[in-house]
């Protein structure tokens, strides 16, 4: 993980999920995250899949891209 990331993991209520997929360590894990007029699509699992330039990590480990 890059210090960048790190720096990034962000509370899940901070945002309003779409598309439960499943639970991860009690949380939900959605398809779709949106804060505000951001929206963000899952890419997977922190570790797992490659973390992509402007990405995010939503607790409990999972990272986002943000949609166009």
């Amino acid at each position: 993980m890059t210090p960048h990331a790190a720096a990034m993991l962000l509370p899940l209520d901070a945002f309003h999920g779409h598309d439960l997929m499943f639970y991860r360590a009690g949380s939900p894990v959605y398809r779709t995250l949106v804060a505000r007029d951001s929206r963000w699509q899952l890419l997977g699992e922190q570790g797992v899949v490659p973390e992509e330039p402007g990405c995010i990590r939503v607790y409990p480990g999972y990272l986002y891209s943000r949609l166009p």
